[in-house]
């Protein structure tokens, strides 16, 4: 059954008011016919939604009391060369493999990525009740992730859910989807994220809960701050080579003196930070192998660069729209992102 659902106003407005008046409209229509939904699901258009994703959802949320539940969100790969849209693979494959496992063993909870993702109805009666009826802030652009902090504050549920493929279903299960491809897109789809979830949610949620609830914000929040160190260790390392480089190819280029002496601290922080950031490529070698193949975990190597680009970029971006806003007195603009739909082969060849 499709029920379009018109808002009261023209615009401009936000992904949380739609789903307000979406969640309104569904209360109407529960009235009008005697009805009492489960639970609500979200997803983008440009989803390809897991066959079998309801039935995880009543079993969770119908029979083992859940009111959130997460699936992991597996971007559909692109042609080798494209590096933008294919780092979205790696860093979704790593943090659904290893980092939401562990977040919910550490916290008990986990984020909504707002696609793949089953509400309860007593969690969005719940949350409306602290915002006059409306269980989405109007006002976030990341109002998924923000929801999903709220109902843990309220002591209830979640489940980051992950079901390994069978040999029918070479895939497990996931939504799928593709992710922008595009430079420039990917900096506003990321920017809008980081200004949800590290900016707003920072002036939103603070940082409640106990030692590794903060731990876990302050990871999702670290993004403002690492990525400007990332390309400023570039910067270095690209002189460092160049200079190198120079000295061995150059005759009578001036000779300066060691960065590091052998044996100083400074060597052996840097022979640590070599071994961690080896062991970091690998793990996420390992977790993009798993899911697509060997061609794409060798490609996420060099695609690091490339996302922790994509990650300065919409740092810069989000700090500097979070300020303007501020000093406007102005509300934040929601950032629609441009999508590209799949075809039919590539939900042939997404494992279902």
């Amino acid at each position: 059954y499709l029920l379009p659902v018109r808002l009261a106003r023209a615009g401009p407005t936000t992904k949380a008011d739609c789903l307000n008046a979406i969640y309104r409209a569904t209360l109407d229509f529960e009235r009008a016919n005697g009805l009492r939904f489960a639970a609500y699901v979200l997803h983008d258009a440009e989803d390809i939604a897991d066959p079998l994703e309801l039935r995880v959802f009543d079993h969770l949320i119908g029979r083992k009391d859940k009111d959130m539940v997460q699936l992991p969100v597996a971007p559909l790969p692109r042609a080798w060369h494209q590096w933008v849209g294919g780092h979205y693979c790696d860093e979704f494959a790593e943090s659904h493999a290893k980092d939401l496992v562990v977040r919910e063993c550490l916290t008990g909870g986990v984020p909504s990525a707002g696609v793949g993702c089953a509400f309860s109805r007593r969690a969005l009666r719940l949350a409306g009740q602290q915002q006059n009826g409306q269980p989405f802030n109007a006002a976030s652009v990341t109002e998924d992730y923000e929801l999903a902090l709220r109902l843990r504050h309220l002591g209830l549920k979640s489940a980051f859910v992950r079901i390994n493929g069978s040999p029918a279903r070479r895939h497990p299960l996931a939504t799928r989807e593709f992710f922008p491809a595009r430079f420039g897109d990917a900096v506003r789809q990321k920017s809008r994220w980081l200004l949800g979830i590290a900016l707003q949610g920072w002036e939103n949620i603070g940082w409640r809960g106990g030692f590794w609830q903060r731990y876990m914000l302050a990871r999702d929040r670290k993004g403002l701050f690492t990525s400007h160190i990332n390309v400023l260790a570039y910067f270095i390392a690209v002189n460092i080579i160049l200079l190198f480089l120079a000295d061995w190819l150059l005759a009578g280029f001036p000779r300066f003196p060691g960065f590091v002496e052998a044996g100083s601290p400074t060597a052996c922080l840097l022979t640590a930070n070599l071994f961690f950031l080896t062991n970091r490529v690998f793990q996420r070698m390992l977790c993009v192998g798993r899911l697509y193949g060997l061609g794409q975990a060798l490609l996420s190597v060099p695609r690091l660069a490339v996302a922790n680009v994509v990650n300065f970029a919409a740092a810069l971006r989000a700090i500097r729209l979070y300020c303007r806003a501020r000093r406007q007195g102005r509300p934040l603009r929601w950032d629609k992102t441009a999508h590209e739909m799949p075809a039919a082969p590539a939900r042939h060849g997404a494992g279902f």
